[in-house]
């Protein structure tokens, strides 16, 4: 059987047209769910400890290339699929896409579990045909009516997030948010979320998000447990190599204190801006400076350019002072001197970008700000009027 199905899928070519992919995603679903049935029963017979497995997550996660998060899924959907044949019969014939099983699962708590087989005849026959928004919208309601008739009082929502090393030294987030918390962080992260200006490359949707998260971050950093009109910013302590940064050794030798490699344009962005903790290394191991932490731009200096900037000097953007930080235009470690002649405000996004190769700025005696882009467009954003015209008495 397996063979025969093996052979259908490597000889198949799908056309790219609408009924073709249209029709094989419901054949992927289908196939999905037939996997996560057998997987729960797998599950029950105790298949994967007679392999040497602890558990059917691992066995998965081991025979698969699965992650926690998606084993987690495939598993509970089967195991619920076994106790929902309506559920089930709909899913197995496409019915019901894989997203919406996996919604369906997500929205009946295990307590109600038997409740929902009771409800099937009814509600499943409203699910088919629907998207993924419609059937959570649906399920939610049931939820509702579940929580208010059950004598058992509902658990508490649920918030849990995790953070994750990656290989390249990134990190991931995971995790799973009520629907107040959710709603609070959706509306604050598009709040947060700022268009693409002209020179700057373009993102993607996710890597906007990723930029607000950032920002929002930064912002409560700069603030916690201080007045509002305070400024705190964050500590960095990193392990420098010096010849690597003045380009005298290959890049990759300096890294944050636990190991992680950090490049010479992210360092140049630390040190603009931030509480210093350094360790300044040549080669393997002689160390030639271990500074105490140092405040790059003070705060009585940081009110002056502030006052001056108002927000982020990159022509377009106006992000506001709390989220921004001060750049050294011509940079200390070459000579550039920590004043307002040399400093200017650079949200986080436009303080990466310029750091980049190819990114060249200057700040003009006028407190004019000219950048000039990797394909040589200069782009100019001026200082606002430290005062408005207002209306007449």
């Amino acid at each position: 059987m397996f063979e025969a199905l093996r052979e259908v899928v490597e000889t198949l070519e799908i056309p790219p047209t609408g009924d073709a992919l249209r029709e094989t995603w419901r054949l992927v679903d289908q196939l999905t769910a037939r996997a996560r049935e057998a997987t729960a029963e797998f599950d029950a017979l105790d298949g994967p400890a007679t392999e040497g497995a602890l558990s059917t997550l691992s066995w998965l996660k081991h025979h698969t290339g699965m992650d926690d998060t998606v084993a987690g899924r495939h598993l509970k959907a089967g195991r619920r699929l076994r106790h929902w044949q309506i559920t089930a019969t709909a899913a197995r014939s496409g019915e019901l896409s894989g997203s919406q099983v996996e919604v369906i699962c997500a929205q009946v708590p295990t307590r109600a579990v038997e409740r929902w087989a009771e409800h099937e005849p009814l509600m499943v026959p409203t699910l088919v045909g629907g998207d993924v928004a419609q059937t959570r919208l649906a399920m939610g309601r049931w939820r509702q009516v579940i929580d208010g008739v059950d004598d058992e009082k509902p658990p508490a929502e649920r918030n849990d997030l995790y953070l994750s090393v990656l290989p390249d030294g990134g990190q991931r987030i995971d995790g799973n948010l009520d629907h107040k918390t959710g709603a609070v962080v959706g509306d604050a992260i598009r709040a947060a979320m700022r268009p693409d200006l002209d020179g700057e490359p373009e993102r993607t949707p996710a890597r906007r998000r990723a930029d607000a998260l950032g920002d929002i971050c930064a912002l409560y950093l700069a603030h916690q447990n201080t007045p509002a009109t305070a400024r705190q910013r964050p500590s960095a302590h990193v392990v420098i190599d010096w010849d690597a940064l003045t380009g005298m050794a290959r890049p990759g030798s300096s890294h944050w204190l636990d190991g992680t490699p950090i490049s010479n344009a992210a360092i140049a962005q630390v040190l603009c801006d931030a509480n210093i903790h350094r360790v300044i290394v040549s080669g393997a191991s002689a160390i030639l400076d271990y500074g105490r932490g140092t405040k790059a731009v003070p705060t009585n200096l940081w009110t002056v350019i502030a006052l001056r900037d108002r927000h982020c000097r990159f022509p377009g953007c106006d992000m506001p002072i709390p989220r921004c930080d001060a750049h050294h235009v011509n940079h200390w470690l070459h000579g550039g001197p920590t004043n307002p002649t040399n400093i200017v405000l650079l949200c986080e996004r436009h303080h990466t970008l310029i750091h980049l190769p190819g990114y060249e700025m200057k700040l003009l005696p006028d407190a004019t700000v000219e950048i000039t882009l990797p394909n040589g467009r200069t782009l100019t954003s001026h200082p606002p009027p430290l005062t408005r015209a207002g209306p007449g008495p």
